[in-house]
């Protein structure tokens, strides 16, 4: 999973298409009209509770101009994001957050000490900014 999100003019555009999408990485089990319920949670977010599975998805919604970006409720699907030269960059892996075109990272203190303390499904900070 991976997109971009550009901020012009106050306006979200989404790079790929301004038309309604889903992402999904990982699998959500038991779950008739997958995509559907991803959507659903976007205006309803305690339907969150009902999915089952591994996984990270974005909804993005071009009428509302609202993305949506959820995980499992253990984090063992990550979901990155990064706000880069006034973009929203998010993956479910860092390494194509890190190929995004001159991205620069460097090193959060602070987040090298949350990883180790209570591990990267809990930690609020951003290990590269």
């Amino acid at each position: 999973m991976y997109g971009i999100v550009e901020n012009i003019n106050s306006r979200l555009v989404l790079e790929e298409s301004n038309i309604n999408r889903v992402w999904l990485d990982g699998q959500i089990y038991d779950c008739k009209n997958r995509n559907e319920k991803l959507k659903l949670c976007q205006t309803e977010p305690s339907l969150l509770a009902e999915l089952d599975g591994n996984f990270a998805f974005a909804v993005w919604d071009s009428k509302k101009e609202e993305l949506f970006l959820a995980r499992d409720h253990f984090g063992t699907k990550p979901l990155y994001y990064s706000i880069f030269e006034g973009k929203l960059i998010f993956a479910s892996e860092i390494n194509a957050i890190l190929d995004y075109p001159n991205f620069k990272t460097e090193v959060d203190e602070q987040g090298i000490c949350e990883l180790f303390g209570i591990g990267p499904a809990h930690t609020s900070r951003n290990l590269c900014v």
